[in-house]
């Protein structure tokens, strides 16, 4: 009996859409990792449109299929496309296409994000927003990137058709850059009214720029502004929380993971310490270098009564302190069973070795916090950039606090040359070989400082291909990022050595990228402002 074949004309077309969804790759990107795509910029409009080209069938599909225009990123002012890219007349029909499911979109505007930037407030932005608001019933995720521009966020408050609501929103992302006190103003009273009226809003991410000193007072527009919005927030069901236009006391951080937000998945603190809250170490000016005494006077330090915090929902934390005590205050009085990724931020704040041994108390913290948290972090992204002296640095103490379970490790530092030692697998058999972090697959390291001698390509190479028997896992990504400047990157550095350092590794690296396995390696050299990408 001859096989029986199916064409795809006799497929069902809900099958044929849902191949038609899934086959674009992008689109389930932006539903999934929708704030990472749309702030690198990716184009997608032209996406639904290649499905409307192929045939008179795939049209039909393609038209009637409204998951497919859904989907709306807007683009203007990019330098290398139109005006606005989709043109507005198709974004009108893409909604229209869209039929009556939810809707996500973005709306970003490129080319008027620096300083220099002179020209008139055009509103463009606001010109695209005024097309969406009419559907604001159906609205699921919004991204507004307007540049120095209009938001047009004073549109969300009042329609012709009276006070609006949003049941449908779950995501708003927002970055506004304008130094425009009004707008401000309006942007503020728009996203209370906002925040207030969508019913389903679990996730948050929102930057306002604040106004000038001779405008307005930080404590003034605090008062005014940031504060308002802070109340408006639902603390009791949000999911996922970013919001740098506030700073959080390490006071009420605790606090939050307490009883405030039971719900959340993911947060970005910006740390700050509180004025009523007193130093809980010692007068910086008294710090030892000598690690004994160091420990002794810690032990000695007292400071306020911080609440013991237990969440047992959260998976992602990134702590962004000015000071170093701060992230350490969270990592000792936190417990967090569930959290899979960490992001620590050293602040750089001293030029002697004081700040080294700070550092490492906090190393300390962030180990007792793994072992009584018992928490499998499988993403650790350090950034230390302080030239300290310690050695080995404090940050490898963290690896071995994790090393079983991570798997996606990020390192701005210094100098990496004593990570990629570490991380280079010896032997062959294994009992040859105790490797840290085996289940690795993913790094990504931005250095100032590099040693040579090929330290990391020995790295690389060690586990890109391990045997079996080895019990490693095999690397899926690399990217390294080195500063060759002929200047100090600081008073205190030296000046970084010459980028022919990584001639050998550059060579080696470039070999395995051709080895046909799809992994990618990335190997970029900053050299006075000249960026050079020698393998990608």
């Amino acid at each position: 009996m001859a096989p029986y074949q199916i064409t795809f004309e006799s497929l069902p077309d809900e099958i044929a859409h849902e191949i038609f969804i899934n086959c674009l790759d992008a689109l389930d990107g932006l539903e999934i990792e929708a704030s990472e795509k749309i702030a690198k910029g990716s184009l997608l409009s032209k996406y639904p449109v290649v499905l409307t080209s192929i045939c008179k069938y795939w049209t039909y599909l393609a038209l009637t299929c409204p998951r497919l225009w859904a989907t709306i990123p807007v683009m203007i002012d990019h330098p290398s496309l139109p005006e606005y890219t989709p043109p507005l007349p198709v974004v009108e029909k893409w909604i229209e296409r869209s039929s009556s499911l939810p809707l996500t979109f973005s709306i970003k505007q490129c080319g008027q994000g620096g300083d220099q930037y002179k020209g008139p407030y055009e509103p463009k932005p606001k010109r695209v927003l005024e097309m969406f608001i009419p559907h604001h019933l159906r609205w699921k995720r919004v991204f507004l990137f307007p540049g120095r521009s209009s938001t047009g966020l004073n549109l969300l408050k009042n329609s012709s058709s009276g006070l609006m609501a949003y049941p449908e929103l779950r995501q708003i992302i927002l970055r506004n850059k304008s130094w425009n006190y009004s707008e401000i103003e309006d942007d503020a009273a728009s996203l209370v009214h906002l925040l207030k009226h969508a019913p389903c809003l679990v996730s948050i991410n929102i930057n306002l720029a604040s106004p000038s000193s001779r405008a307005m007072s930080s404590e003034d527009f605090r008062r005014c502004y940031v504060d308002p919005i802070q109340a408006a927030i639902p603390w009791d069901r949000l999911e996922e929380l970013l919001f740098p236009t506030e700073t959080f006391t390490p006071l009420r951080v605790l606090e939050i993971l307490r009883r405030g937000c039971a719900k959340l998945r993911s947060a970005t603190f910006h740390l700050a310490r509180g004025s009523n809250e007193e130093d809980e170490e010692d007068d910086d000016d008294d710090y030892p270098h000598n690690p004994y005494q160091f420990q002794q006077q810690h032990s000695r330090a007292r400071g306020p009564e911080y609440p013991l915090a237990y969440h047992d929902c959260l998976e992602t934390l990134r702590l962004i302190p000015v000071l170093i005590d701060e992230p350490k205050i969270i990592l000792k009085h936190a417990t967090l069973p569930k959290l899979r990724d960490l992001t620590l931020y050293v602040p750089y704040e001293l030029h002697d070795n004081q700040e080294a041994w700070k550092e490492k108390g906090m190393v300390d913290e962030f180990k007792n916090f793994v072992r009584r948290s018992r928490c499998a972090l499988e993403e650790l992204h350090y950034i230390s950039i302080s030239a300290n002296s310690l050695y080995p640095p404090p940050f490898l103490e963290c690896l071995s606090s994790v090393s079983t379970s991570l798997q996606v490790l990020s390192l701005q530092t210094y100098n990496a040359d004593a990570l990629m030692k570490v991380l280079t697998v010896r032997g062959q058999r294994p009992n040859d070989n105790k490797a840290l972090c085996p289940n690795l697959h993913s790094i990504k390291l931005i250095s100032w400082k590099y040693g040579g001698h090929g330290l990391l390509a020995d790295m690389v190479e060690s586990r890109w291909n391990p045997s079996s028997e080895m019990r490693i896992a095999k690397l899926r990504s690399v990217n390294a990022g080195f500063t060759f400047n002929d200047f100090p990157f600081e008073d205190q550095f030296e000046p970084a050595p010459d980028p022919s350092l990584l001639t050998g590794d550059v060579q080696r690296l470039q070999a395995l990228n051709r080895d046909g396995s799809g992994r990618k390696i990335g190997l970029t050299v900053y050299k006075n402002n000249i960026v050079t990408e020698y393998v990608k």
